[in-house]
């Protein structure tokens, strides 16, 4: 199994009262809560975790990718704008030796984010410009992409909206994780990775 190791930063949730023994929201990484801190505890830290997210004998990998509108290069975190818009990748490939089967993608959106309907596009050897999906879905359960030969890859892109500055509770930087998935037919559970995109709310 391949275990990848990994930090996780926390600090007081945005909208937390500061000062109490609740200030600190449960701790989030890749959409999964992992711990919660104890009345008392220091409200910020560092801590290490380690998480199979693409274990080696998985037949599907996934990799999830944002930019905002305008940018070219593909990253893992972006910074954002309230009512800005960001793009989103999803990479999936197979990596087993037999044909991965109605493959279903989707993500999994955090508070503050909504997907903009119709901006989902496929893009896989059959269309490698890219081609509409007839469905709204990739975030509401996912879409199913076909079937694709050991070795082949292919791309899920759409675009979503962060919302507007009076949607969010307090001023502060929040850090929106968004987790993209994929699971073939033949798998119970889902694959995933995680991209983050980073807002700051200020007084202005």
């Amino acid at each position: 199994m391949s275990v990848q190791r990994d930090t996780l930063d926390w600090r007081p949730a945005a909208g937390a009262p500061a000062g109490s023994s609740a200030t600190v929201a449960e701790l989030t990484r890749y959409g999964l809560v992992v711990g919660s801190p104890a009345p008392n505890s220091p409200t910020e830290g560092v801590l290490s975790v380690e998480i199979d997210k693409n274990p080696e004998e998985r037949p599907i990998s996934v990799d999830t990718y944002i930019r905002t509108a305008g940018q070219e290069e593909w990253s893992r975190r972006v910074e954002a704008r309230p009512g800005g818009v960001v793009e989103v990748m999803i990479r999936f490939e197979n990596r087993g030796p037999d044909e991965a089967q109605s493959v279903v993608v989707g993500s999994n959106l955090p508070d503050y984010v909504r997907y903009l309907s119709g901006s989902t596009v496929m893009i896989n050897t059959n269309y490698p410009s890219g081609t509409a999906a007839s469905s709204n879905n990739v975030a509401a359960g996912g879409i199913n992409v076909g079937s694709y030969a050991a070795g082949s890859a292919g791309y899920v892109r759409f675009d979503v909206e962060v919302d507007n500055a009076g949607a969010f509770e307090q001023l502060g930087t929040y850090s929106l994780r968004l987790v993209g998935v994929a699971r073939p037919r033949s798998e119970d559970e889902e694959i995933w990775d995680v991209a983050s995109i980073d807002v700051a709310i200020g007084d202005e």
